[in-house]
């Protein structure tokens, strides 16, 4: 359960606790900021699927972040030839004893969980913050401040000495969905106005696309209205429905023109993941996308069920 408040670092948070919806998934959200002479803006947030380089506009001008992931490891011990040492970059500001898995309904006892504050410099008379276009990145609580205190760093970093990031910043960046609520021109089949192709590309983790027909193979084409230049992608699967739901066989393509033949850039083949993210060897420029699915499920049926499907 989350406190109502929580303090690092003498920043002071409130939260709306741990029985109430106390997120905010970010989709360019727009909040107007009070008047003050308001040096920094703390936020208390957490990724999921991994770390995200989050950017925020602040009057304009673009602010980046990483917002690290609200599980796995901060950092572990180096063991030749087994483990290689590391130390994230984190200012861990809450840990969670453990986590809840939605499919068995257990706790998981030491698969720890963190909030992290993210400090947003701010210009004189800052009027207002839009917050990224990535709804991995989830805020729970802001505190503006005229913070003179932390912005005294070490000159030396005693903790880090010899230690490496699991992933530096450089090596992250900016997931911008880009077919989040772009037009689907084709698809396989849709079962009814409730669960039709567009609820995969809506950003929304409780909508579906089912398409129980026999065509095969599945598959959902959408145009991104312009060429874009493509590094990665991402699938949510109906395993909270059942395990057996879970896409087993399915491929990435693109093409550049309406007439041109599609190119599979990347297939995965006896899935049983929950969720699959995946990057390009190498980045693809298109227009067109299609996620063509040849075994919808485990028991390789021949309905196909998908939760959300983005590329970056």
């Amino acid at each position: 359960m989350l406190p109502y408040e929580l303090s690092f670092k003498g920043i002071n948070f409130k939260l709306a606790g741990g029985d109430v919806p106390n997120g905010l998934k970010c989709k360019q959200n727009v909040i107007n900021l009070p008047k003050g002479n308001f040096t920094k803006l703390y936020l208390l947030a957490a990724s999921i699927q991994g770390d995200n380089k989050a950017e925020f506009l602040i009057d304009g001008k673009k602010q980046e972040a990483v917002i690290p992931n609200y599980t796995g490891f901060i950092g572990q011990w180096g063991h030749t030839g087994h483990t290689e040492r590391f130390l994230k970059a984190a200012d861990i500001a809450f840990v969670g004893t453990h986590k809840h898995n939605m499919i068995q309904n257990c706790d998981l006892p030491y698969e720890y969980t963190y909030l992290f504050t993210v400090a947003l410099d701010l210009p004189k008379n800052a009027k207002q913050i839009t917050l990224p276009d990535n709804s991995r990145v989830v805020i729970f609580a802001g505190t503006l401040t005229t913070d003179e205190n932390n912005r005294i760093t070490p000159v030396t970093d005693l903790l880090n000495i010899n230690l490496k990031e699991l992933k530096s910043a450089d090596e992250l960046f900016v997931k911008k969905n880009l077919i989040h609520d772009k037009p689907v021109i084709e698809r396989s089949a849709e079962v009814n106005a409730r669960e039709k192709a567009e609820y995969a590309v809506d950003g929304e983790m409780n909508t579906k696309w089912c398409d129980v027909s026999a065509n095969k193979p599945k598959y959902l084409v959408v145009d991104l209205e312009k060429e874009e230049t493509i590094k990665g992608w991402y699938v949510l699967h109906a395993g909270l429905e059942s395990l057996d739901y879970i896409t087993k066989e399915y491929s990435l393509q693109i093409k550049s023109s309406k007439e041109g033949e599609w190119q599979t850039v990347d297939a995965v083949s006896n899935n049983n993941a929950f969720e699959t993210e995946r990057l390009l060897k190498t980045p693809q420029t298109a227009r067109y996308i299609r996620l063509q699915i040849t075994k919808p499920d485990q028991s390789e049926g021949q309905t196909a069920r998908i939760y959300e499907f983005q590329v970056y």
